[in-house]
């Protein structure tokens, strides 16, 4: 088995199909790859709790024109004044497509979180246990669903070198 969390795979860049194609390699046939990348979706989710008014107002600055429905793998400008490396952003079939060229198919996606937001403070929830149990019931409930998989900030897969 293979484990690559953390968005690997994303900070590869413009490199990111060698990256993949270097975890292909190294698994033996059958094997496991268990992977995490950045979601273009789930990276937009940030920009509200972050009220990132540059971000916005200077688009170009930061991604190129994206096409919210053809666009499955994303690059951000390199030399972005924003406070992160050059990401290669993905959804489902950006990364099934480049798994794909590598001799893997996906078996299984999930978001990583898809109803919280990475930085979001919670007051009152962890000082109800219940309420705190409901909550990590609700992302695990939700995580797997087609509909939201691209909208966690990161997307996890499991995927297997064919054998």
């Amino acid at each position: 088995m293979i484990l690559c969390f953390g968005g690997a795979v994303s900070y590869a860049y413009d490199r990111y199909q060698d990256a993949v194609s270097d975890l292909a390699r190294i698994a033996k046939p059958g094997a496991p790859i268990l992977v995490s990348v950045m979601t273009l979706a789930g990276s937009m989710r940030l920009v509200g709790i972050l009220d990132a008014v540059g971000f916005l107002r200077d688009w170009a600055d930061h991604l190129p024109a994206v096409s919210w429905k053809v666009d499955d793998i994303v690059l951000t400008r390199l030399g972005s004044p924003e406070r992160h490396l050059p990401l290669a952003l993905f959804d489902a079939p950006g990364l099934e497509r480049a798994f794909g060229m590598a001799g893997c198919a996906v078996e299984r996606y999930a978001a990583s979180n898809p109803v919280t937001i990475a930085y979001q403070q919670f007051d009152k929830i962890p000082e109800s246990p219940l309420a705190e149990q409901r909550l990590i019931e609700l992302e695990l409930a939700l995580c797997e669903r087609p509909g939201l998989r691209d909208t966690g900030e990161h997307l996890i897969a499991v995927t297997r070198k064919h054998a």
